[in-house]
């Protein structure tokens, strides 16, 4: 990675509504590692509002996060900006409308924070969950797939240290390429 170029790893969620908090966790657990000094990881909880704020001075931004799409809970989707902006109002691929139990649309605040002159390349990286119900805590299930995820999570911020690029292959899954 070139000098200085700041990667933000964002993890968003209500760690009161069980698996809702999955990207809270996994950032936290994130943070007991050591990292280079152009990685920042931050916990923001439901506050999806300050995204604009983690957006400055980034190259790449990553928002981790529970994604209530189709398939099963624990299935992980990867999105970049673009993705997300033609997604949002997709029925078959989102079970209701874009917006999160934060009461505020991703698209929004990101819209923002471009609007304000933040240009990251943005990612999303969303976990079905299988409960959002009221309880501190993830789900058994969710906690069965808690160290597979922290594996990949820190295996993506590492590729990206590296120099690595971010590309899609057969549009399916986010994966690491050279280049």
């Amino acid at each position: 990675m070139k000098e200085m170029e700041k990667i933000g790893i964002i993890g968003i969620g209500n760690l009161a509504q069980q698996d809702d908090g999955i990207g809270v966790w996994l950032v936290e657990e994130l943070m007991k590692k050591t990292w280079p000094v152009e990685v920042e990881l931050v916990s923001l909880g439901p506050r999806v509002h300050e995204i604009p704020l983690y957006m400055m001075g980034k190259k790449i931004l990553i928002i981790v996060d529970a994604l209530n799409a189709g398939c099963e809970p624990g299935d992980t989707f990867f999105l970049n900006y673009r993705e997300l902006v033609e997604t949002i109002n997709k029925e078959q691929f989102f079970q209701r409308p874009f917006i999160s139990i934060h009461d505020a649309s991703f698209g929004y605040w990101l819209a923002t924070g471009f609007f304000a002159g933040f240009c990251p390349k943005v990612f999303l990286i969303g976990i079905r969950p299988a409960n959002v119900g009221f309880g501190y805590g993830l789900s058994p299930h969710l906690q069965s797939f808690f160290p597979r995820l922290v594996l990949q999570l820190e295996s993506l911020i590492k590729e990206i240290c590296e120099g690595k690029r971010i590309a899609r292959k057969g549009g399916e899954s986010l994966v690491i390429c050279d280049g």
